[in-house]
């Protein structure tokens, strides 16, 4: 049986509910991903904190990193910042030992579909399976739900 940790950041709260259904239908555990440093809530200015971290190469601080004992599976959950994931979870996956295990990217975006996150993370982690991954349009998680099931279902969780 497979053990599934769903580790997840939400800026605007659609991640934060894939992250839901992900642990209501799987009965993955959740763990929400907290950079140290706090974005704005003004969606231009957080938009050009997020343009120069990715430009500057940068990889923030995070609180805490996940356990990732005993888990041979993991989704991530995160919003599409500059055409990937947001530069902390480049920290995340260069932190943790992901070898051996499958991920599984879900990106909510505002139309960019899962930019060049997939190819990123299969970058970051070379042992471990990178499945194509699960685009979410934003604002629409909640009418997307049978689809993001049917994706789990499909990946055997």
């Amino acid at each position: 049986m497979s053990k599934t940790l769903c580790v997840f950041y939400s800026w605007a709260g659609n991640s934060r509910e894939v992250s839901g259904i992900v642990g209501q239908s799987t009965g993955a555990d959740v763990f929400e991903l907290s950079p140290l440093r706090q974005y704005s809530s003004d969606y231009k200015t957080c938009c050009k904190e997020a343009e120069a971290e990715k430009r500057n190469g940068e990889r923030p601080g995070l609180k805490a990193l996940p356990d990732m004992e005993g888990y041979d599976a993991v989704v991530l959950c995160y919003p599409c910042w500059w055409g990937t994931m947001p530069m902390f979870f480049w920290t995340l996956l260069e932190s943790c030992d992901m070898s051996g295990r499958r991920i599984l990217p879900v990106c909510c975006n505002g139309g960019s579909g899962m930019g060049r996150s997939v190819s990123d993370i299969r970058e970051l982690c070379p042992g471990s399976q990178v499945c194509d991954g699960l685009p979410i349009p934003d604002g629409k998680v909640a009418e997307n739900r049978e689809r993001i099931t049917s994706w789990l279902a499909e990946q055997g969780l």
